[in-house]
């Protein structure tokens, strides 16, 4: 990314989890100085249109009308709360789409040219607040950067932030897109690795020393744990670090895979409910 988020996309179905992530890029929207577009997906009910296809245009007609009512209840509801906090209230764009929400929302941010979508999400039953159905789809193939905050999450200062390697040449880039995203905040960046025993591109201390030496100006710190559980190795080091934001890239190999696999969840880990950036590759 080679410019400043100037427009976030975010996503609601006016849930609590969603209301708290619009309360949460208001205030990255205050920061960056960055417009918002709002967007609900309507799922088409394809049997009623089976049913009474004649009736059906007057249905969505007004479900469009009485939802595009609800964003701007919403909206007001939410700057009530949050107004005062915000130094320049952004602009705010209403939409309502009709389709699959995860793909809707990827070509969402492409055609209203995000540069950040804002999403948010719950914990359920069997696995963690990040892999609800939508975030889910959403993250398959992100379009963009994509910020998932979980629902007990309130916006704070992004001072601290981990990233989650796997050890790849890659990273230079990666690092290099947290550092142009998060310009505004200049955290402290914690690069962490941990070593389930996968087989990796590079050692731990090779990509230390090329972040070092292509990297200079950035305030990089790194960490590399061995543990057999990914998940909890990262809980535990963002609560230590008092790591206000976690981020990974799209989930591919090596311990991402075991990290967002639904198999490898289990019901007695408190997953962390720090907000999840996740870039693609």
């Amino acid at each position: 990314m080679s410019k400043q988020v100037k427009t976030i996309l975010c996503p609601v179905d006016f849930t609590p989890c969603s209301e708290n992530a619009l309360r949460y890029a208001l205030c990255l929207a205050d920061v960056y100085k960055a417009e918002i577009h709002l967007l609900h997906v309507l799922i088409p009910a394809t049997e009623a249109v089976l049913e009474v296809p004649g009736s059906m245009p007057i249905v969505n007609r007004k479900l469009e009308d009485d939802t595009k009512e609800a964003l701007t209840q919403m909206v007001d509801r939410v700057l009530a709360q949050v107004g005062e906090q915000l130094k320049n209230v952004p602009i705010l764009n209403s939409h309502v789409e009709v389709g699959t929400p995860g793909f809707l929302i990827n070509d969402a941010a492409i055609d209203y040219d995000a540069d950040l979508i804002v999403m948010g999400t719950k914990r359920e039953e069997d696995r963690p607040w990040y892999m609800g159905s939508v975030a889910r789809d959403t993250l398959h193939q992100p379009s963009k950067p994509l910020l998932i905050v979980p629902q007990d999450a309130s916006y704070t200062k992004i001072e601290r932030v981990a990233f989650a390697t796997d050890l790849r040449r890659a990273d230079i880039a990666h690092l290099l897109e947290i550092d142009r995203l998060l310009r505004p905040f200049r955290p402290e960046i914690r690069c962490v690795h941990v070593d389930t025993g996968h087989a990796s591109e590079l050692p731990f201390d090779e990509l230390a020393s090329l972040c070092e030496e292509q990297l200079p100006g950035l305030n990089i710190t790194f960490h590399e744990l061995v543990e057999d559980d990914t998940t909890e190795a990262l809980e535990a080091f963002n609560l230590v670090y008092h790591v206000d934001l976690q981020v990974m890239t799209r989930p591919h190999r090596g311990f991402f895979r075991e990290l967002f696999h639904r198999s490898q969840v289990k019901k007695t880990v408190r997953y962390t409910h720090v907000p999840l950036l996740v870039l693609g590759e």
